[in-house]
């Protein structure tokens, strides 16, 4: 019965009509889950059932042309080239310009193979077996290895990290004594001989595919890292089609080569070279593009929107909007008065006027998971605009002319600042806006020792609610700053990662985002629309929702 189930599921993967990851899921389901794999990843199976990886992961990249330098600029003041410590998105999504991993992500947001040339997953979901990749070197020669990886995958979930991944393992066998800074090592992480690597799972985790294709996880050499201490953000030593070649801390940019030993360097990457600046904001990264200077730009121009207006009335063939993962919203400390008082966290959310956010280009879901992630539920009842309901809710809870103060932190705009000042205004709170040279990452868990609500966005690293669940909503999650938590939320989101039939994983992820939206802890806004412009010299300027812009496989014409 199993085989002929089998074979019907392969059938639909052939025909189309099932996607890759619903795949993955039935055929783990089913105790098939390594070759099956492979047959939705484009990749060879082998007769033992094991994954083979497929000639080289990721977006297009075919019929390219070799030579010159590619540019992109990009509005962070600094940037951090360490992977696990990396949030801004000058840094974030340049790391696989210099790193890569046992996975990768195609153009469609699904893991593929990388610098693995296998991967076996046990009958009962508890154990993934990666056969590295012979041969493959980082950028001072030495070759990878097993112990490579679990180095790099300890350090990623380390206390002292501290990263928005630590989490990311935790059904790995010893993960949380690690994690809490117990152990000096995690059991699960087997390193079987020089190249084969194990993770032992205390249950199944059909995430595990799509976390180890993140870049926090990407491989790193341990004896760089150490040597170089906290001078490794500038001296980045991976595996990645690009080395560093120089860093000009004072004009912000830094300059990076073709690795001439990458393992897919027959082919990638086109460029000679990377010239690669920050602290150039959206307006003057767009007018760099115009002039030539530059060849794309990296911040999304929907934050300049008279710009966009311009390039929409224009119909510019190299304008384009993107949809994105990158969700927005206000995080409310709920640790003091007045949002420890759940009618108060509802009233904000009914007073925010949500169709004025199309002005800065975040499309105003009032969700808090983005639209096609898995777990999201259109039907869902979220805040609609009534402030009506929110003086309502103000008065039952006694909070009628509360003082508030806002910060615009670094980077900010004021602007999205400025519509919740207006909206809050209107239903009878005081607000004062106020700037702090910090961004909101710096401060983390100090924001609530200052401000009642701030604003944050978040790109998703890993299209999977999982990463929300781990990173930002979980009771003591690395990067939840409100100090809100429910325990529900807590056992359906370590439920759902063993979950292996899609349907009824989408259900437990949907009913997690309920439970958040009826305690609001956060005023929910939507996701942005993630707006470029390239040159027309650039060919194959590819952009994805998790690792963004592809800069091994473009090229200039």
């Amino acid at each position: 019965m199993k085989d002929e189930e089998v074979r019907r599921v392969l059938e639909a993967v052939e025909q189309g009509h099932l996607d890759r990851r619903t795949f993955v899921q039935r055929a783990a389901a089913l105790g098939v889950g390594a070759s099956t794999f492979g047959a939705l990843a484009g990749t060879a199976v082998a007769s033992s059932g094991a994954v083979l990886a497929s000639p080289i992961p990721g977006p297009p990249y075919k019929r390219g042309k070799r030579g010159g330098v590619g540019s992109v600029a990009w509005p962070d003041k600094t940037v951090t080239y360490d992977p696990p410590l990396a949030y801004d998105l000058g840094g974030y999504y340049g790391l696989a310009n210099f790193f890569r991993g046992l996975m990768a992500f195609d153009g469609k947001s699904n893991p593929q193979l990388d610098l693995a040339s296998s991967m076996d997953i046990s009958g009962d979901g508890k154990r993934y077996r990666f056969k590295l990749k012979k041969g493959v070197t980082f950028h001072n020669g030495r070759e990878v290895t097993a112990s490579d990886f679990k180095y790099t995958f300890e350090r990623s979930s380390s206390k002292q990290i501290g990263s928005w991944v630590q989490g990311f393992l935790t059904s790995v066998q010893g993960h949380a004594a690690f994690a809490a800074g117990k152990t000096k090592q995690i059991p699960g992480i087997k390193v079987i001989d020089k190249y084969t690597l194990e993770l032992r799972l205390t249950k199944p985790d059909v995430t595990i595919p799509g976390v180890l294709a993140t870049p926090p996880f990407f491989v790193l050499p341990q004896e760089e890292v150490k040597k170089q201490g906290k001078n490794f953000t500038f001296n980045p030593v991976g595996t990645g089609p690009f080395k560093m070649e120089k860093w000009d801390k004072g004009g912000s940019r830094y300059t990076a080569v073709r690795n001439p030993d990458y393992v897919y360097g027959k082919t990638l990457p086109y460029f000679d070279e990377l010239d690669w600046q920050w602290n150039v904001p959206e307006t003057l990264e767009y007018l760099r593009v115009k002039s030539g200077k530059l060849d794309a730009t990296g911040g999304n121009l929907g934050s300049a929107p008279s710009i966009v207006a311009q390039l929409r009335a224009s119909k510019n063939p190299d304008y384009k909007e993107w949809p994105s993962f990158s969700i927005q919203w206000f995080e409310l400390n709920t640790t003091q008065a007045p949002f420890d008082d759940v009618r108060v966290r509802r009233a904000v959310n009914y007073a925010v006027n949500k169709p004025r956010l199309q002005s800065l280009f975040i499309q105003p879901t009032g969700h808090f998971f983005p639209p096609n992630l898995l777990g999201y539920n259109p039907a869902l009842k979220t805040y609609g605009y009534d402030p009506e309901k929110a003086k309502s809710l103000l008065k039952q809870a006694g909070a009628t002319g509360v003082e508030l103060t806002i910060p615009i932190l670094d980077g900010g705009t004021g602007r999205i600042e400025q519509l919740l000042q207006q909206d809050l205004q209107q239903v009878g709170f005081k607000v004062k806006l106020v700037k702090d040279q910090a961004s909101v990452y710096d401060l983390g868990s100090k924001l609530a020792t200052k401000y009642p609500l701030w604003y944050k966005g978040w790109g998703m690293g890993l299209p999977d609610p999982s990463e929300l669940v781990s990173s930002l909503i979980g009771t003591g999650a690395p990067s939840n700053y409100s100090g809100w938590g429910n325990k529900a939320i807590d056992k359906l989101g370590g439920q759902a990662t063993a979950i292996t039939n899609r349907g009824k994983r989408g259900s437990t992820y949907a009913a997690i985002e309920k439970i958040l939206l009826a305690e609001a802890p956060f005023i929910f806004l939507g996701v942005s629309t993630w707006v470029t412009m390239h040159s027309k010299r650039l060919q194959n300027f590819v952009w994805e929702p998790v690792l963004y812009e592809h800069w091994d496989r473009s090229w200039a014409s």
